[in-house]
């Protein structure tokens, strides 16, 4: 059995991915271009967030977000860091690719995860729809019925 794989969906979700990724980005350094590169390209993405928050018409947006998230993950890569990308950066940008997909395919997350999860979850009962029995309340008779009061058992 295999864990099902939630994601932050919605403007909100992408806002939190997006701060997120913000305490992993690489400092900002005076000198360093690729550093300001990623930075750059990070603002972008952020304020077409900002635009979609406030669009009648997001989508358009989001595709544009799309756009760019190879940008980064490519300006990320150039850095040439010892260890690669942070591995909290990696899984920020996966999810967010995620998230952007679904919006503009126009998915709900909470519904399917992704397609092998959703199969699996289909076998199985989902114990948030199925309603609890009602406990058992047992009660104990302290008094015999009248007719045996008095009465000879043997």
């Amino acid at each position: 059995m295999t864990a099902k794989v939630t994601y932050r969906s919605g403007h909100a979700g992408i806002r939190k991915i997006l701060d997120d990724m913000h305490d992993v980005l690489p400092p900002e350094r005076n000198g360093n271009t690729l550093y300001l590169r990623c930075r750059t390209m990070y603002g972008q993405i952020q304020t077409l967030h900002l635009k979609a928050e406030a669009s009648d018409n997001p989508t358009k947006l989001y595709i544009e977000m799309q756009k760019l998230l190879p940008t980064l993950t490519e300006y990320l890569k150039n850095l040439k860091a010892k260890k690669g990308i942070p591995t909290k950066m990696a899984e920020c940008l996966n999810e967010l690719n995620v998230v952007l997909e679904a919006i503009v395919d126009g998915i709900e997350l909470e519904d399917s995860a992704n397609d092998s999860d959703t199969e699996m979850a289909d076998d199985e009962p989902d114990a948030r729809t199925e309603k609890p029995e009602p406990p058992v309340k047992i009660t104990i008779k302290t008094e015999a019925p009248e007719a045996t009061r008095g009465a000879r058992c043997c």
